[in-house]
């Protein structure tokens, strides 16, 4: 079952260093997107900018570099939600996140940098979730896939957070993220694994 809903902005002017989502009872809910309306997707401008997602495991975005996700002083358009409920028996679930984030003259008077968030998907650019790879039917075989339409960068900056999901009943997958031809991040999952 799907769900959307829209909620307040944790604060404005700030940057969001640190988003754990966690579900109860655990694992749910999944495959978390948390959206800004405010903001149009760099990928796609049919799309709200995306700020994280995340698959039944929790996932933190930490600010090891010093980076944020800004949240304007102006900012009064909610946070979208939306995921998937995985709850066999019908009872009630619930969704908990945890935000930290540092105001924005803090942050600045810090060195902090924004963020841009890109979401890339194998269906495409304006593609928003669940891309299906079509099963292998011979063992051993590889299946490989181009995302198309293929997306190409116009901003310019450092990658500080990759992250993928990758959901396999099948087989072993690998994704590679390259530019100019060279791989620069990796993941991989065996059978029955999530990534």
């Amino acid at each position: 079952k799907t769900f959307y809903f829209n909620s307040p902005s944790p604060c404005t002017d700030c940057f969001l260093t640190n988003i754990h989502l966690n579900s109860n009872p655990p694992n749910s809910i999944q495959h978390v997107l948390i959206s800004n309306l405010e903001k149009d997707s760099q990928t796609c401008n049919l799309q709200p900018e995306p700020i994280i997602t995340t698959t039944s495991s929790p996932l933190s975005l930490n600010g090891r570099s010093k980076t944020g996700y800004y949240i304007s002083n102006s900012s009064t358009t909610p946070l979208v939600f939306s995921g998937e409920i995985n709850s066999p028996d019908g009872k009630e679930v619930f969704l908990e996140v945890d935000w930290e984030y540092i105001p924005g003259s803090s942050a600045e008077a810090e060195g902090f940098k924004s963020l841009t968030p890109i979401w890339l998907d194998l269906d495409g650019v304006c593609s928003l979730r669940n891309s299906r790879v079509p099963p292998v039917s011979v063992s051993g075989q590889i299946t490989s896939i181009t995302m198309d339409p293929a997306w190409k960068s116009d901003i310019s900056g450092e990658v500080v957070l990759f992250g993928g999901e990758l959901s396999n009943n099948n087989g072993g997958i690998l994704l590679d993220l390259t530019r100019n031809g060279q791989v620069i991040c990796e993941i991989t999952t065996g059978q029955e694994e999530e990534g």
